[in-house]
């Protein structure tokens, strides 16, 4: 991939960023119901992007043009690299 390939829509990263500030905001709250929602974001976004990434590799072997994401690829690093940390830190809270 390029470096200024996108992974998802505008529109997804749109609503992957709205559900996250919406998670983080729990964090204090509700701990084990705002991991779980995190988890689920998780998981979502990570079958999107293998499927994405499935369906990239489809057109690729017709010949056909990339899809057009609007997650750039450092983008979705750093949104992971924050996941990774606010859950180590809850985690780490949480004991």
């Amino acid at each position: 991939m390029q470096g200024d390939a996108t992974l998802f829509s505008e529109m997804q990263t749109t609503e992957f960023r709205s559900r996250w500030s919406s998670i983080q905001t729990g964090f204090v709250d509700e701990l084990r119901k705002t991991m779980a929602e995190a988890d689920r974001l998780v998981a979502l976004l990570m079958t999107q992007l293998a499927e994405g990434f499935a369906n990239e590799r489809t057109q690729s072997s017709r010949g056909g043009p990339p899809t057009q994401r609007g997650l750039k690829e450092t983008e979705l690093a750093a949104l992971s690299a924050e996941a990774r940390i606010s859950t180590s830190r809850v985690e780490r809270e949480a004991a």
